[in-house]
């Protein structure tokens, strides 16, 4: 443990207590907006909120982390989303969970709690590496990789449904207290010195367009980069209305819909360990070709699923291949991207990515919404997850050659991020 030094461990723990309070946040937002809005097309547009600021801030915050110091940027951007919980809790307090001035106040708060996470969470993959000596990384990435999916995934998410049973506001005062302790924890951390900043010479639409010219300049970047927005969009047109599946077609309280995104994490969690045995003996190519396929099968199957336990089995297999995918995607890029230039083409990544799937959510509400009057609330909430099963097999049949290009290289298979 002290291999890895007390200030990295320091903000291990910051973000730690950050990500349990996200995970309850997570889970109690979109309940809440249920509670007022029932379409899917409507309750689609406050989902796809919480992503755009990935489309509209990932390169420019990038390019800003490039410039300053990403600790410094994960205060102020904790401070930002402290300020607008209270904001909501009041909200919430005063009209009421089922007042129709509360859906202008959920958008406004989504939005703005996605600036935030768009901030804190891009600096978080850059304020590692400062931590750590580079023969660490691996093992840096891996703990807090670990640590987000029991804080945030299972903690999280299960006390927020335990919290939201008990009272609405319960949630979110209690992320109000944990950001206020992640905020100190990290405090002492501003002092320690930063890294030349060789982009911070330029300006910040400079540092944007080097940033975009080293992505469009890489062809095995440029072959990333379709690739991880191909995975991304599908998946976030799944996730608009998933809620409304677990509750309509599948009768679930909000404990278990807690309970069932909290088990899938069990999926996440042996996929990271999994990773690391894959990646030493096939390579990250091939495990993410496997995870194509995987993803493809475990949720083309939510199609034809009757009941609460078997919709549960298979987004925990489901969720072993979204890890397996995730970590490889980013440890190839990982080792490609250069280490002055992270934030900013990390954040093309994220565009492409995170940004745009805030679009493939709305297309997600007006799919179900479309369908609906045709086979039924039911059936319709379930397209998506065909819709993702079709996706990835054309991506695993389109990408071959590139990806077969790919697996010469190596990607530093002995030391994996995850």
């Amino acid at each position: 443990m002290n291999n890895l030094g007390k200030n990295y461990w320091r903000l291990l723990i910051s973000l730690s207590v950050s990500n349990l309070g996200d995970g309850m946040t997570l889970i109690a937002l979109p309940w809440l907006a249920t509670l007022a809005i029932k379409d899917p097309l409507t309750l689609s547009w406050i989902s796809a909120v919480a992503r755009i600021p990935w489309l509209l801030l990932s390169i420019p915050v990038g390019a800003w982390i490039d410039r300053n110091s990403p600790i410094q940027i994960m205060i102020w951007a904790s401070l930002f989303r402290l300020l607008l919980l209270f904001g909501l809790f009041l909200a919430v307090g005063s009209f009421g969970v089922t007042s129709s001035v509360l859906i202008p106040v959920l958008i406004v708060a989504t939005f703005g709690l996605g600036m935030g996470e768009v901030a804190f969470d891009s600096s978080t993959q850059v304020a590692i590496p400062l931590m750590i000596r580079p023969v660490k990384l691996g093992e840096g990435n891996a703990n807090a990789r670990v640590s987000e999916i029991l804080s945030n995934d299972i903690a999280g998410k299960t006390l927020g449904g335990i919290l939201l049973s008990i009272n609405t506001l319960l949630p979110f005062a209690s992320e109000i207290l944990l950001i206020c302790i992640a905020t100190v924890v990290i405090l002492p951390l501003r002092r320690i010195e930063q890294p030349k900043k060789i982009l911070k010479r330029l300006g910040l639409f400079a540092t944007m367009r080097a940033g975009l010219n080293e992505v469009y300049a890489d062809s095995q970047l440029r072959g990333l980069l379709m690739i991880a927005a191909c995975v991304t969009v599908p998946y976030a047109a799944l996730l608009s209305t998933q809620v409304l599946l677990v509750q309509q077609s599948f009768g679930m309280s909000s404990s278990g819909y807690a309970a069932l995104l909290s088990i899938a994490i069990i999926g996440s969690l042996v996929g990271a360990r999994l990773a690391v045995l894959l990646s030493r003996k096939y390579g990250h190519v091939a495990m993410f070709q496997l995870a194509l396929i995987g993803m493809a099968a475990s949720y083309g199957c939510v199609m034809f699923a009757q009941s609460g336990w078997v919709l549960g089995v298979l987004y925990v297999v489901a969720s072993v291949f979204v890890t397996l995918s995730s970590i490889s995607g980013m440890t190839m890029r990982q080792h490609v991207i250069k280490p002055e230039s992270l934030g900013v083409v990390s954040g093309v990544f994220r565009f492409a990515s995170w940004g745009l799937s805030s679009l493939a959510m709305l297309a997600g509400g007006v799919v179900v919404s479309a369908l609906s009057p045709v086979y039924g609330t039911s059936t319709a909430l379930r397209i998506p997850y065909v819709i993702v099963t079709f996706s990835y097999m054309a991506i695993l049949i389109f990408s071959r050659s590139f990806l077969t290009r790919l697996s010469k290289f190596n990607f530093g298979r002995s030391s994996v991020a995850v």
